[in-house]
């Protein structure tokens, strides 16, 4: 806060505090500067204090006032507001980091890579927090060797948002024991401006793997010898000796050999297998033909390996130990064996496929083809029998080759339904025989050296629309502006999918209406229409229109397609888990108001003023304001000219978001104040925004017509003295004089001055610069309102001796205050009017001594002082009868009310007793009020004494109209009322154990001051539900003082609520007594008797939470696939009437269902209300029925 001392002395700044609407917190520490602290005159200071805000504390906008407390050479300043001023924050409910599970990537690591790791954090709170890329760090370790890394850069976490951070890249260290190991994240950085700091384990671990340690196994190159022109697949073991798995490429992995003019070059064949484990494994490379051309002989071979260790790429070449023979082919050769229309069935399907098989004759005699075998294998296991095999046309003789001529022979094969297929690659070897038609010699050709043929069989496509994502949380309805929904799909089996992207047969359905316009896929995000088997993939549907209808919207999805192994049509599927997102109407801005925060305001004032420009968003999509575009967001003041104002950069509590239904301010600076003609001249403005769903902008306006908002606008005064006002106009030497006089401000329209007390100055005095200089009492008004005249009385000081007597001096007065809010002087005189300064009596009154201020009609006693001086050297005998000394009671504005007052006269003086004052000296008469006057107002209290020279006779007196009156307040009586009850929160449980509080809003309606009697607190409700309470011992603001005019509140707290089974409405009834300081007079307000100022709170009954209905909400319900994720929906209901907190929920099954998490827990169940919740199960590998409970 910024302290600004206005005047032109110094003060001592002693205590500074917050007060806030509606937040509950503590300052902590001390004040920055430290109090005490001196402020120089006309000048300002910021003190900073720190504030913790209690957990719970209520949040949303709160307003910050403070109040300070100084001294001034010895006398006590307060202000006890920032009024206008005031602070505006927004409490929010605090930053709840935690990990979303599974989101760690990578998982696995191997010793020596370089990886940088990311993950998701959900944030449950409002408060975003701002991490520090140089404190928050990502750790895991072996005990002895430590992974370690920072942030890559300043990141986020948004309240009430999923959010991913990212770190930079570390080497994980080589020495490092492999192993699972948890993850440490240490947040370091700023929540709402404040240090925020907080450790979170992820629930994933990283396992560190030894890298891939790659060798060949001798002996496992198979085949060794093939034959030229024969189509030869190889296969090589290879051994794994590290950790860590190799993802192997197929078009980056090969295996090749040469003569040195011809290649042979086989690459990966992926589908039976890329992935080596750590220990053996066996990679197969696709069947390829042996170059006619390549010279027979032995060659070594060599392998490359490409792909990716733990994510990052992996590459090695080596050469097997084992050669490769290439031999030349017998006069009848197999060279090959195709499968079609392709090498992959599906198991069992009922889909029939062929095998050609290729033979030549290498010879020049013609050869008859007499028979023909296949035989199945997978590995070494035979598997013929899982086929039907015929050969069709092929019989004894029925193929005659000429010398070098060749031909296919077709193999017709089909499932054979007696037993099942066993899954894998599938190796076709053959046997033929013939005859040499010119010597009849028997030739036969196998596949042992080549021409093996193979096909893959594979388990059935499994289609699973596995999940919906929607890329957006919320959009707006008939918004234009594209949004996305992703459908994850799965297939779970071998086979190939082919997918059936028509409209009409692979769409996306919303919830909420039928009208949304979508632009379908045409092919899945990783390119074409098959969803290989075992693989994830992705189809986005564009959403070009949104819906018209707005609410939770469930978004879900049908995939249809077929087995391309099988053509075998698969069955609509739709997904596991649907997305979501909430269909919000249109933006719609509304101007409540547009509030001047200084009003009124000086025309051309030099000083900086704002307005407050508070904008509601009555629809439900959230908006960004545009106060950067000028030209559609503004302020202006129709009825002037030359006044500048500028933008705010953001709202008063930060940013530029406006949510759905909120409302908020947007700050205006008028840093020039132009030309506009005095009183109230009306604000107009707009705002301009887009809406964050759709990106259409809004605009709103409220012109010269529409606005009902304005601010007064008044003219910098010009006072005067007021003629003939001067009192008095004779004073005399040595006593002490008040003085009061007139300020005339003739024009209506000028500012109201508020003056300073201290720096209100008047003055007068002769030429030598003897003067009489005072300040304005604290009984006098500090307000100059337009258009009239205004009485200052001065504060009581004694006239100097030395000023010379007997001569008229004219008054000069400094006025120095602030006419709205800007800082005003101004130098007066009443020349040619003056006080004429006369020389003090033998026998002088001096002073009359009186309290600052009494209570009307008081009967408590009090004294008035009337201090006497002898200036001469003979004594005065006093003559104390009635008529010649008494006091005068005079009512500023009234006239002479001493008939009031009833007094009790002194019988003689207050220190020497009697009625002679010697010569020289000072003493006083005791007067005792035992009756106030009726009237109130400021008093002046005057004085006459009468007495006579014991040497001479001669006859003397004085009075105090030319000095020595007094001045004080004669008050209306205190009045405490009780304005309102209010307790801290509407609702409590009957019987609860947690404290609650009543806040007690007390206002002194009187003049006089209060003193708190802090046993007479009390809070009383319906005797038949007794509580306990801690009754108040001051005012929450502190102390026990209530000044006449002011308000403090009393805080009780409920310590035990009463038990009422069936809930009730209580009533709260405070009654607090209190002290009148001026009189002693006890005063108390009691809510009950006088039937105001009481407050309520229900009592409800306590909550009674309830499970109305647990469901199987699968699409075919209760039925479910094994294996099949589903879920289950659980509706919570509270039929108390207290709202229920944190509810855990527990799933069990007698069976082996997976629950991805069995415990979940309900943030809040309100009374007499129902919440739903969802289970994720997935179903066990057997069939059978389960019961959940």
């Amino acid at each position: 806060m910024r302290i600004s001392n206005r005047s032109g002395n110094e003060v001592e700044i002693e205590d500074i505090d917050f007060t806030f609407s509606t937040s509950t917190s503590v300052r902590i520490g001390e004040w920055s500067p430290p109090l005490p602290d001196l402020l120089a005159p006309a000048s300002d200071h910021p003190y900073t204090g720190k504030v913790y805000i209690l957990p719970g504390s209520p949040t949303g906008v709160d307003t910050i006032d403070a109040s300070v407390v100084a001294q001034a050479g010895g006398i006590e300043i307060r202000d006890s507001s920032a009024d206008n001023a005031v602070g505006i924050w927004t409490i929010q409910s605090a930053a709840a980091i935690t990990y979303v599970g599974g989101s760690l990537d990578p998982v696995s690591v191997s010793l020596g890579q370089d990886r940088a790791f990311s993950f998701s954090l959900r944030n449950a709170g409002e408060a975003s927090v701002i991490l520090n890329e140089s404190t928050t760090n990502l750790s895991f370790t072996d005990g002895s060797s430590t992974y370690s890394a920072l942030l890559g850069s300043a990141q986020a976490l948004p309240g009430g948002a999923t959010a991913s951070i990212s770190f930079g890249s570390m080497t994980v260290p080589p020495a490092m024991t492999p192993g699972y190991y948890p993850v440490t994240v240490e947040l370091v950085g700023t929540e709402n401006g404040a240090p925020f700091r907080e450790t979170i384990i992820p629930g994933d671990q990283v396992q560190v793997q030894a890298p891939a340690q790659i060798a060949y196994i001798g002996g496992s190159l198979e085949p060794t010898a093939v034959s030229r022109q024969s189509s030869v697949a190889f296969e090589i073991g290879i051994e794994n000796g590290g950790g860590a798995s190799v993802e192997c490429v197929p078009d980056s992995t090969w295996l090749t050999f040469t003569d040195g003019t011809e290649v042979y070059r086989a690459l990966l064949d992926g589908n039976r297998g890329s992935t080596l484990t750590p220990g053996a494994g066996t990679l197969y490379f696709r069947s390829v033909v042996i170059p006619e051309g390549m010279q027979t002989g032995l060659y070594g071979a060599t392998v490359k390996l490409g792909g990716t260790e733990n994510g990052l790429p992996f590459e090695t070449v080596f050469q097997p130990a084992d050669s490769i023979e290439v031999q030349e082919p017998s006069q009848l050769a197999i060279n090959s064996i195709t499968v079609l229309p392709r090498d992959e069935i599906t198991a069992d399907q009922e889909a029939i496929w062929y095998a050609a098989v290729n033979v030549q004759n290498y010879g020049e005699a013609d050869v008859r083809l007499d028979s023909l075998r296949l035989r199945l294998y997978i590995g070494a296991a035979e598997v013929t029998g899982q086929a039907v095999m015929d050969a069709g046309g092929f019989s004894w003789g029925s193929f005659v080759l000429a010398g070098g001529q060749s031909t296919n022979i077709p193999v017709r094969l089909a499932d054979n339904t007696a037993n099942a297929m066993t899954t894998g690659t599938v190796v076709i070897e053959a046997n033929l025989w013939g005859m040499d038609l010119n010597s009849s010699a028997v030739l036969e050709a196998t596949t042992e050296y080549g021409g093996k043929g193979s096909y893959l069989v594979q388990s059935p496509a499994v289609l699973v629309a596995a999940d919906v994502v929607v890329s957006v949380e919320t959009a707006t309805v008939l918004q234009t502006r594209d949004w996305a929904v992703r459908a994850v799909l799965r297939n779970d089996g071998q086979s190939d999918i082919a997918l059936d992207l028509d409209p009409d047969s692979t769409y996306a359905l919303f919830s909420t209406s039928n009208d949304f316009v979508v632009i379908p896929p045409t092919e899945l995000q990783g390119g074409g229409l098959v969803l290989e088997g075992g693989a994830t993939d992705t189809l986005l549907f564009t959403v070009d229109r949104t819906g018209s209808v707005n609410g939770l919207c469930s978004v879900d999805v049908v995939v249809r397609g077929s087995e391309i192994n099988s053509d075998r049509v698969l069955p609509p599927e739709s997904a596991v888990t649907n997305g979501e997102l909430v269909i919000q109407s249109e933006a719609a801005l509304e101007i409540l108001s547009m509030t001047a925060l200084q009003d009124p305001v000086t025309i051309a004032q030099e000083r900086t003023w704002s307005i407050d420009m508070s904008v509601r968003n009555n629809g439900e999509s959230a908006v960004t304001l545009r106060p950067d575009r000028g030209d559609s967001t503004w302020v202006a003041l129709p009825a002037g000219s030359g006044f500048v104002i500028e933008n705010p950069s953001e709202l008063v509590v930060g940013g530029l978001t406006l949510a759905g239904s909120a409302e908020d301010l947007l700050r205006f600076e008028v840093t020039t104040t132009g030309d506009i003609p005095p009183g109230p001249q009306v604000i107009t403005g707009a705002v301009y925004a887009i809406e964050q769903n759709s990106g259409r902008p809004v605009w709103t306006a409220m012109d010269a017509a529409a606005s009902t908002d304005s601010v007064t606008f008044n003219i910098r005064p010009v006072p005067a003295y007021a003629a003939e006002s001067l009192d008095p106009t004779v004073v005399s030497a040595g006593t002490e004089v008040a003085i009061e006089l007139g300020i005339l401000s003739s024009d209506p329209w000028y500012a109201t001055i508020e003056l300073d007390r201290d720096a209100t100055t008047l003055v007068f005095g002769d030429a030598d610069g003897d003067t009489f200089r005072t300040r304005l009492s604290e009984l006098s008004g500090v307000s100059v309102p337009g258009g009239a005249t205004t009485t200052l009385l001065f504060e009581g000081a004694a006239v100097d001796t030395a000023i010379a007597s007997n001569t008229a001096y004219p008054v000069a007065v400094r006025l120095s205050g602030a006419e709205n809010g800007n800082p005003f002087t101004a130098n007066l005189s009443t020349d040619p009017e003056g006080i004429v300064v006369q020389d003090a009596p033998q026998l002088s009154i001096i002073e009359i001594d009186i309290p600052q201020s009494v209570t009307v009609s008081q009967a408590e006693p009090w004294h008035a002082r009337m201090v006497l001086q002898n200036n001469g050297e003979a004594s005065v005998e006093l003559d104390l009868t009635g008529s010649e000394t008494y006091l005068t009671f005079i009512v500023v504005g009234v006239g002479d009310r001493t008939g009031e007052y009833t007094i009790v006269w002194p019988t003689g003086l207050e220190s020497a007793g009697g009625i002679t004052l010697g010569g020289g000296e000072v003493d006083a008469l005791l007067f005792t009020v035992t009756g106030t006057g009726s009237t109130a107002g400021t008093v002046l209290v005057h004085g006459h004494v009468a007495g006579t020279d014991i040497n001479s006779g001669e006859d003397l007196d004085d009075n105090t109209f030319d000095g020595g009156w007094g001045t004080m307040a004669v008050q209306l009586p205190a009045d405490p009322v009780i304005e309102a009850t209010v307790p801290s929160r509407s609702t409590v449980t009957s019987g609860q154990a947690a404290d609650w509080y009543v806040e007690v809003a007390v206002f002194n309606a009187g003049d006089a001051d209060l003193t708190l009697v802090p046993d007479s607190t009390r809070l009383v409700t319906d005797p038949a539900y007794p509580f306990s309470y801690t009754p108040p011992a001051a005012f929450e603001e502190g102390g026990t003082l209530l000044p006449g005019g002011g308000r403090r509140h009393l805080v009780y707290t409920v310590t035990e609520t009463p038990v009422i089974p069936a809930g009730a409405d209580l009533l709260l009834y405070p009654r607090a007594g209190f002290e009148e300081i001026n009189s002693g007079v006890y005063r108390e307000f009691d809510t009950e008797a006088e039937g105001s100022g009481y407050g309520s709170i229900r009592v409800q009954a306590p909550a009674d939470i309830r499970i109305v209905r647990l469901d199987n909400n699968a699409h075919r319900a209760p039925y479910v696939n094994t294996l099949q994720a589903f879920p289950i929906v659980l509706e919570m209901g509270n039929t108390g009437e207290a709202g229920a907190d944190s509810v855990r929920v527990a799933l069990e099954t007698a069976g082996s269902s997976a629950i991805q998490d069995t415990l979940i827990t309900i943030m809040a169940i309100p009374g007499g209300e129902t919440v739903i919740d969802t289970f994720h199960v997935t179903a066990p590998d057997v069939i059978g029925e389960e019961i959940f409970a």
